[in-house]
């Protein structure tokens, strides 16, 4: 999806041939970040001569504060629109941005924001709202699977209406019934197939490499009924699914997820769109974890849950271990190795309408503590651990790299309360 910048520089009528190149200097750093920029090449010195477009086509639009003597104009162009002013160090620039908010704040017309650079690199503010957008469109028209039983399909309707409602996302339901149907016409072949070159070299831990058979069936059999429906991410109810089949389904989420298709389990409704979101924008898979335990001394909490996907830094990260399922001692979960590295924690819940957003680091991983689910990770987080603990729910979203700004400026998008630990 192409990234759109609309760019409007204004400049007083002493200023243009001084700014000239500082303007084609700011064009050219968004450019440099792959954004696509359209509007004005020529200072606007006027409100008459801005050009005439619609902000809904473009990810954001930046009003670049070229020169001093200019907070009437930029004023009068940002009046009640939530645009950036872009300054800068030289010509005044600063000055005259901090003016025009002032005049438009005494008009309770303020509802933009500035951002400022020394013109070394595009402020990373407007990537970070190009990013957010991106993000949402993406999940517009997005269509799902969810995997679920009648019984739970009816306690979700009401979050499925929210996540359409805001989100514009579809699921569209499949059974158990309807899933194990396809699972029966997968060919034995075809799992031998995915089994060697899936899964060589993966250590075994009292499991048997017979047991890998009936979730690498199952995973051929969902990714069936994916290209079948042209669905493109889903989620399944996986307790239900356990009990009823004897097997779990977490090799068959770890796989999508390396692929690029994110797969949610638990049926977990109010993780689904920060999820997709993070796995869209960002081209790499994400872990959705439990909220196992934390340590105030150290500010550091435990995750843990059974479905980490084999290449969460986006390449395959061995050593990764099979053992059986936590909670039924089922076949078979995962304990996957998750390399050290700045994180991003988030939780979403579509009932508070609240997103919780943390930066941290991931200090160790594969922690074998027996009294939680498999694969298992420790993040000390940089910010309030009090502050997380008191906003956040269970189901923390992990991705690498700090994706702080973005999430926020995503969570301000749909109107949600942005907690930031």
């Amino acid at each position: 999806m192409r990234k759109n910048v609309f760019f409007i520089p204004v400049a007083s009528t002493v200023h243009t041939a001084r700014v000239q190149s500082r303007i084609a200097r700011a064009r050219s750093l968004l450019s440099s970040r792959g954004l696509k920029v359209y509007g004005s090449v020529k200072p606007v010195c006027s409100p008459s001569e801005a050009p005439s477009f619609s902000p809904e086509e473009y990810d954001v639009v930046v009003i670049f504060v070229a020169s001093g003597g200019t907070s009437r104009t930029l004023a009068e162009l940002a009046f009640r629109k939530n645009w950036m002013l872009w300054a800068y160090h030289e010509n005044n620039s600063l000055p005259s941005a901090l003016s025009a908010k002032e005049k438009l704040e005494a008009l309770e017309g303020w509802r933009g924001e500035i951002v400022y650079s020394q013109l070394k690199d595009a402020p990373k503010e407007v990537l970070a709202e190009v990013e957010a957008s991106q993000a949402l469109k993406t999940l517009r028209g997005l269509t799902f699977l969810l995997l679920t039983g009648e019984n739970k399909l009816k306690e979700l309707k009401p979050k499925l209406e929210k996540l359409s409602k805001v989100f514009g996302l579809k699921a569209l339901p499949v059974s158990f019934t309807a899933l194990m149907k396809v699972y029966e016409e997968v060919e034995t072949g075809k799992v031998e197939e995915v089994l060697k070159e899936k899964l060589g070299g993966v250590k075994l831990a009292r499991v048997s490499a017979e047991s890998l058979k009936k979730p690498l069936k199952l995973y051929l059999a969902v990714k069936n009924l994916l290209e079948k429906f042209k669905a493109e991410a889903l989620t399944i109810d996986c307790f239900p699914f356990i009990t009823g089949k004897g097997f779990t389904p977490c090799i068959m989420l770890s796989l999508l997820n390396s692929e690029g298709v994110p797969a949610v389990c638990e049926a977990d409704i109010d993780t689904l769109p920060i999820f997709l979101a993070l796995s869209k924008t960002l081209k790499k898979p994400v872990w959705m974890a439990n909220l196992s335990g934390f340590n105030s001394v150290g500010k550091t909490v435990t995750l843990a849950h059974c479905t980490a996907p084999l290449s969460l830094k986006g390449k395959r990260t061995f050593p990764a271990r099979f053992k059986s399922h936590f909670e039924t001692g089922m076949d078979i979960s995962l304990d996957i190795f998750l390399p050290r590295g700045p994180v991003t924690l988030s939780h979403f819940s579509l009932g508070n309408f609240r997103l919780t957003v943390a930066y941290g680091i991931l200090v160790k991983s594969q922690l074998g503590l027996p009294g939680m689910c498999r694969s298992q990770a420790r993040v000390k987080v940089e910010g309030s651990l009090e502050r997380l603990l008191a906003s956040t729910g269970n189901h923390q979203i992990l991705c690498y790299g700090n994706q702080v700004e973005m999430l926020t400026r995503f969570g301000r998008k749909i109107g949600v309360e942005t907690v930031i630990a």
